[in-house]
């Protein structure tokens, strides 16, 4: 017998659809191992999802700062003088291209973690791993 952990009411309902029912919270069909691999599907999809939203929350958060601590209302705002020639120019290309290299990282990073070449990092291993604003 396969014990499970506590699932999520969520994740009960998502497992409706394959014909497994619940008992108390615990999941029951007639595979019980083809049940928990469906388990661990979505626990793990799950999980990726909670983290990838961290990561995003933080990146964004850092790069936020950098604009602000620059002068800008936000990011967006330090962005939005790239295109017409002015006297900030030249700093809003840079952030720009900023922005854009630390998605890109962030991109990249994800690809190793999910092919399995690099452990997951924290947050704060991550905001590390970007690229600095020149």
């Amino acid at each position: 017998m396969i014990a499970y952990a506590v699932l999520s009411d969520m994740l009960l309902s998502r497992l409706e659809p394959f014909g497994f029912c619940h008992i108390n919270g615990q999941p029951h069909s007639s595979d019980d191992v083809a049940c928990q691999k469906i388990i661990d599907l979505y626990q793990y999809e799950d999980a990726q999802k909670e983290l990838i939203s961290a990561y995003t929350k933080a990146v964004q958060d850092h790069m936020e700062s950098e604009a602000v601590k620059a002068g800008y209302d936000n990011l967006l705002s330090a962005c939005s003088y790239a295109s017409v020639p002015n006297s900030f120019q030249a700093e809003s290309i840079s952030f720009t291209t900023w922005r854009s290299a630390c998605w890109d990282t962030c991109h990249l990073l994800l690809s190793r973690v999910n092919g399995g070449t690099l452990a997951a990092p924290t947050v704060a291993e991550l905001i590390q791993m970007l690229p600095v604003r020149a």
